[in-house]
């Protein structure tokens, strides 16, 4: 997989004049590369669930880890830090730009979130389904949370083990 990525990668370099020289994987003995292992895509087994196996499972669950479980299928955010350092300031559930002033003016386009707390400090925007706009209509209009979609009582212990306060 490796090897025909990087290939490719020269390939393309090569057709748009990034690159004039030689492509080396055209160097490699075609006997080794017979030896390679060959990439085969895994089965997937998303969404191969009964929707009464969903509803009965998020039963089972407390309020604020189906919350969590929730937002995690629905938009892929990382848990904990992504999810419970976020501010209700930057969610957008309107179909307007909104505009947060933070190290400096960022636009969340409309039906979207702006991660602060991502992977590496990174920041991004985030769109959001019908179903991830519904758990964040409920978070944002709960007034004992302050300023943070979850308060720090009632962030999942799992958190707190990890280390978030």
């Amino acid at each position: 997989m490796f090897y025909e990525r990087v290939n490719r990668v020269f390939t393309c370099a090569r057709r748009e004049r990034v690159f004039t020289g030689e492509s080396p994987c055209r160097l490699v003995n075609p006997e080794i590369l017979k030896n390679f292992p060959t990439w085969r895509p895994r089965e997937r087994w998303l969404n191969q669930h009964d929707q009464e196996e969903e509803t009965r499972l998020f039963r089972e669950l407390s309020p604020t880890i189906a919350a969590v479980s929730r937002i995690i299928l629905n938009t892929g955010l990382r848990p904990p830090k992504e999810i419970l350092l976020m501010e209700k300031e930057h969610v957008n559930l309107t179909d307007r730009v909104k505009r947060i002033k933070l190290d400096k003016v960022y636009m969340i386009p409309p039906h979207s979130i702006f991660v602060a707390n991502g992977k590496d400090g990174t920041k991004r925007m985030v769109p959001l389904n019908s179903t991830a706009e519904t758990v964040f209509e409920v978070l944002c209009g709960d007034k004992t949370t302050g300023k943070w979609l979850f308060s720090k009582d009632k962030r999942p212990l799992g958190s707190i083990k990890m280390g978030w306060q």
